[in-house]
């Protein structure tokens, strides 16, 4: 094809090529500070097993019950690293060196008593309407404990999938 006399010549295959590598590596590098910085830390989250379900039901209900709420308005749980799930149940706590170990933060709502609390003497026991509670999978003891009168600031769907106990 000939060219006018003002006409310039177009990019080089060297050129193109050289944007279309540039254009690839851009992606690449957005999915993976996409993939970083999602709601499970880029790990993938499979449902959770009905048998843990069925644990974790069992024992947020015993857990309420012995708070004062045998019949809270709703359990929602999911799992998270125990870091990011102290932002929820113990707001401003210091994160353990083990802030990536995976715990599930359990929420419920409802009308709670913390008949675990010590309060000085002739202070009543304080009182709630969210219970946040991290659990380790492992043994399924309590790690932390967070008794507040609003709904976590951050929502449970950032951490990862949510389930519904209750």
């Amino acid at each position: 094809m000939s060219r006018s006399k003002g006409e310039r010549p177009g990019p080089s295959i060297r050129t193109v090529l050289g944007l279309v590598v540039a254009m690839a590596l851009a992606i690449t590098l957005s999915a993976m500070i996409t993939l970083w910085h999602s709601p499970a830390g880029g790990s993938t989250v499979s449902p959770m097993p009905r048998s843990t379900v069925s644990r974790l039901t069992s024992f947020a209900l015993r857990l309420a019950r012995s708070s004062g709420d045998p019949r809270p308005d709703s359990v929602l749980v999911v799992r998270t690293t125990h870091a990011r799930a102290l932002r929820v149940a113990t707001p401003g706590d210091t994160v353990p060196a083990n802030g990536r170990k995976l715990v599930y933060l359990v929420v419920m709502r409802g009308d709670f008593t913390a008949s675990f609390a010590s309060p000085p003497s002739g202070r009543r026991l304080p009182t709630g309407t969210y219970l946040d509670v991290t659990i380790d999978p492992a043994t399924f003891k309590v790690l932390d404990l967070g008794l507040n009168h609003h709904a976590p600031v951050i929502p449970l769907s950032n951490f990862g999938q949510v389930t519904r106990l209750v």
